[in-house]
């Protein structure tokens, strides 16, 4: 999400007004240290931002308009503010060793291939290895496995 500070200027003033929300607070609260804020949503922020995206996806100026409002008021909620997560950034390399680690291991589904023989293969350890592919899958590898064991059965 962009925010723009500058955005909110007396035009949009009388909407700040009339939902009572201080837009002001946000780049206290985002920007106190730094330019740019990166977190993970918390879990109604992110309900949010995909009502918001469907809303886009088969337009509907007013959902829209309420979605936003919502969203302005639980960035500026203290309490809906979650803790800042450790982000995990990865570099080329190693999104590339999680990416060929995931076809070996979709190959063929029927056979279990260790992790740590796979991680041999591209010099690094296990844990380092399990840590790229739940950065890049979003979930770790038996978890993944198993979905897609799943989705495929389910077919």
């Amino acid at each position: 999400m962009y925010f723009d500070p500058d955005f909110f200027t007396e035009a949009n003033q009388n909407v700040a007004d009339l939902f009572n929300l201080n837009l002001s607070r946000l780049p206290e609260i985002y920007f106190e240290k730094k330019d740019t804020y990166i977190a993970e949503a918390a879990s109604g922020m992110r309900k949010t931002l995909d009502r918001l995206w469907q809303h886009y996806e088969s337009p509907s100026a007013f959902h829209m308009k309420l979605c936003v409002l919502d969203l302005l008021h639980q960035l500026l909620d203290e309490k809906s503010i979650s803790q800042e997560k450790a982000l995990s950034f990865y570099t080329s390399v190693q999104v590339e060793i999680a990416k060929k680690a995931e076809q070996i291991l979709t190959a063929d589904l029927k056979q279990h291939i260790p992790m740590k023989q796979i991680a041999q293969q591209f010099g690094v350890s296990e844990t380092s290895l399990k840590n790229y592919f739940r950065g890049v899958y979003g979930k770790n590898v038996s978890d993944y496995l198993r979905d897609l064991r799943m989705s495929i059965a389910e077919k």
